[in-house]
């Protein structure tokens, strides 16, 4: 090694703790200006070793904040996206009107991924079926009361004396009423692990009576009181929206359809057509016995279905529209006209 490749080596390794303890033994003016050098280089490189250190301490802390950044910009990217496609599923719902059953699923399927809800199933307003009786001699047949007409599905009730605005010209119709007294509640989708569901209606039992308690007065038309299954129809014969419950282990008359109690939140959401008439409700859980959590809906969870019944209630209407269309059109008589031609041509 040459004499200025030694000279540059010094400056470089050793020249700038030298010349600041040189310095720093000048101001001291020790009697032993060698010692004190010494100790003073002693000081220094232990000084430097504890700032290497506390180096790569900030280092490492500053690269797991980085990373812990980076997670937290990673995990809100997912939960956007997570975002976009729950909401995105509820926007696909109107697209299935060609067919209600595959959208009553994919309903039950949204709710059921994108809530706390370990179950989703939905019910049907339906009359109840009533057995055909044995016909003997047709005059046998009991027939409706004089003055009463069958109620069909969705048969709304005239309106009654003074119901909307009266203008010149005539009186206004109002609003329609729908009379839900005699449905039923028939279940007609699922989400998976719940398809049990789909054998279970919700019944209105007729009311019995004791020896002694005497019958109640029906008004001429109405149908006999009943005993309802369950707490859902609270939210048909109140005209409610929502019917949220945030334990059914505390809220009497809830029915059980496995006949055991169990704890967990229950939440049905009405689907009211355009018309505001109710077609269906949507009904969700998270009974601990359904290996849910057996906590509340949240205040978003209970958007997220409320969101949902207006899709199914929106591709219903478009059904109806539909419907109303070919009728209107005379599509559909045309439609059986050359069906039975097919089946039955001219000789």
């Amino acid at each position: 090694m040459s004499a200025g490749m030694e000279v540059e080596y010094l400056k470089k390794c050793i020249g700038t703790p030298l010349a600041e303890g040189c310095a720093a033994a000048a101001v001291a003016a020790p009697s032993d200006p060698v010692e004190y050098l010494g100790l003073w280089l002693l000081q220094y490189v232990k000084n430097h070793s504890i700032e290497s250190d506390l180096d790569e301490e900030k280092k490492a802390e500053l690269e797991k904040l980085a990373a812990k950044l980076a997670a937290e910009e990673e995990a809100k990217k997912q939960q956007e996206e997570a975002e976009k496609a729950k909401w995105a599923s509820v926007e696909q719902l109107e697209n299935y009107h060609f067919d209600a059953y595959v959208m009553f699923d994919e309903a039950a399927a949204a709710i059921a991924s994108n809530t706390v809800a370990s179950g989703c199933y939905i019910a049907c307003l339906e009359d109840p079926l009533v057995p055909e009786p044995d016909v003997g001699d047709e005059s046998d047949v009991e027939g409706p009361a004089e003055g009463e007409e069958e109620a069909d599905e969705g048969e709304a009730a005239e309106p009654e004396e003074g119901d909307g605005a009266g203008g010149e010209g005539g009186a206004g119709t109002g609003p329609i009423k729908y009379d839900y007294r005699r449905k039923i509640l028939n279940y007609v989708a699922a989400n998976k692990g719940h398809e049990y569901m789909l054998e279970k209606s919700l019944l209105r039992v007729p009311k019995e009576y004791g020896e002694d308690e005497e019958p109640e007065e029906v008004e001429e038309g109405a149908p006999p009181p009943t005993v309802n299954q369950g707490v859902t129809f609270d939210l048909v014969d109140q005209d409610l929206n929502l019917l949220d419950v945030p334990n059914v282990m505390y809220k009497d008359g809830v029915h059980f359809h496995n006949e055991f109690p169990n704890v967990g939140g229950y939440l049905a959401q009405a689907v009211k057509m355009s018309t505001n008439e109710l077609r269906m409700l949507v009904c969700a859980d998270t009974l601990l016995r359904g290996n849910g959590c057996g906590k509340p809906f949240t205040p978003k969870c209970k958007d997220y279905v409320a969101a949902v019944a207006r899709k199914v209630s929106a591709a219903l209407d478009h059904v109806d529209a539909n419907r109303m269309k070919i009728v209107e059109t005379g599509l559909a008589k045309k439609c059986i006209e050359e069906l039975e031609l097919d089946l039955n041509p001219p000789p």
